[in-house]
């Protein structure tokens, strides 16, 4: 029986070690094309690879000696072929090429993954799985990376090399690496705004106004990225997924928000003619900005088919040229998703769920926020304001969750009294590297749109 022979280029892998090892900018350019440790088809590749930019990260100049004593240090030299391999890498190293190298090796490894998903796939066939699951595994290797498929235990001292890293860019571009804004300063200054791989739950009882901080939140982060050259207004891509609400409400929620007239009068079209002429205005303002804020208003989904939809957008993102792909996924809400395969219960339905799109947030390295209903129990109590343990099946969510937010206006509880009118808050009830509490804003019920200060 013939071994197959995985797709590699061992030239190309053999040139970029060569290039690295010849002239120190190549490495930094090898990585911009998104080359990683990983990727390398040969072990002992891999593993020098790793080597450089652990060095690299270090700031230490990279000759064969600092190299022969990384390595004995982390019991790796056996594996690097020793001083006369270093040499002989040298001679292939052409570091005009390197970044076309990166790309082929880069290639050749997602032909790799999608390989080892398509057997995957073919006995998950034959052995009956869901088809939802099965087209979920395709398109994880369609768009996977060696962050998103993981690569086992690492050492604590590069994660922590990583770490100091990731808060030298928060400090240089905080725009870009510091956390999404939410566009409420002082709720972005509980949870440190919105960051990569991180689960959001958003929580309330029915006429809260959970749909409407929703869509101000997906439209700020869409509007509200950091600006380059490249992408001088600053648009970033987010999408939402409305299993309740149809698109063209969503539609008119923003024109209502951005006019400041009633959505009400739009969908009755008793609308004056300077209201009309303010519609008209917010159209064209809102059409030129919203253009990176996609919606899916299909229900019925799964978390299957959710997933799947937001990674085939992911990767056409990234297709079309875009370095960051998808940044943001609002799924609205959670128990209107239709539950797939067996469960002994709505709560181990509702808990496959809530753990999908956690790890949806980790293989696309976006925030995913998931709007969630609350037992109806809460406004039974003498102080309903809401908590964790309120999440209607709530186990999972409250666990899985990094962020759990929930939206309170008083006055839905309390008609007579003037002094809530429009007063709102947001319940930071679980942050994970930030702070509960509560954060105060305003709703105007006529355009459903929150703000911190009263309208």
């Amino acid at each position: 029986m013939t071994v197959p022979v995985y797709p590699h280029d061992i030239e190309a892998e053999r040139s970029i070690l060569g290039a690295c090892l010849t002239a120190a900018h190549c490495l930094g350019e090898v990585v911009k094309a998104g080359l990683e440790p990983t990727m390398f088809y040969r072990s002992d590749h891999s593993r020098l690879f790793a080597a450089l930019l652990r060095l690299d990260k270090q700031r230490v100049p990279i000759d064969d000696a600092v190299l022969l004593f990384d390595a004995v240090d982390a019991g790796e030299w056996a594996h690097f072929g020793g001083i006369g391999y270093l040499d002989e890498l040298r001679g292939y190293g052409i570091t005009a090429n390197v970044e076309n190298y990166a790309t082929i090796v880069v290639d050749r490894w997602r032909l790799r993954e999608l390989l080892e998903a398509t057997e995957r796939t073919r006995a998950a066939i034959l052995d009956g799985a869901n088809p939802d699951d099965i087209a979920d595994d395709l398109m994880s290797a369609a768009v996977a990376t060696p962050a998103a498929k993981g690569s086992g235990f690492r050492s604590m001292a590069e994660i922590l090399d990583d770490t100091l890293e990731g808060v030298e860019q928060a400090v240089d571009e905080p725009e870009r690496y510091g956390g999404m804004s939410t566009g409420f300063s002082d709720l972005d200054d509980k949870i440190g705004g919105l960051h990569p791989k991180t689960f959001v739950v958003l929580a309330g009882r029915p006429g809260m106004g959970k749909t409407a901080l929703m869509l101000q939140i997906a439209e700020h982060v869409a509007t509200n990225g950091p600006k380059s050259k490249g992408n001088p207004k600053g648009l970033r891509n987010v999408a939402l997924c409305s299993l309740e609400m149809p698109e063209e409400q969503l539609g008119q929620r923003s024109l209502s928000g951005e006019s400041g007239v009633s959505s009400k009068s739009m969908r009755t079209g008793r609308l004056e003619a300077f209201e009309l002429d303010r519609v008209h205005k917010a159209y064209k303002a809102l059409r030129a900005k919203l253009t990176t804020l996609y919606v899916d208003d299909q229900g019925g989904l799964t978390v299957s088919q959710v997933c799947a939809r937001a990674r085939r957008l992911h990767q056409r993102l990234l297709q079309e040229g875009d370095e960051e792909g998808l940044v943001l996924l609002l799924v609205d809400y959670l128990q209107l998703m239709k539950a797939e395969g067996h469960h002994r219960s709505r709560e181990e339905a509702v808990a496959d769920m809530s753990r999908s799109l956690l790890q949806l947030s980790k293989d696309l390295n976006c925030t995913t926020v998931a709007l969630a209903q609350l037992n109806r129990e809460v406004g039974k109590r003498t102080d309903p304001r809401p908590k964790p343990s309120d999440l209607r099946e709530s186990g999972a969510i409250e666990q899985d969750a990094n962020v759990i937010l929930f939206v309170h206006r008083p006055e839905h509880y309390d008609r007579t009294d003037p002094e809530l009118r429009g007063v709102a808050e947001v319940i930071v009830g679980k942050a994970r590297g930030g702070e509960t509490g509560v954060v105060d804003l305003f709703f105007e019920g006529k355009t459903t749109r929150f703000s911190e200060t009263r309208p």
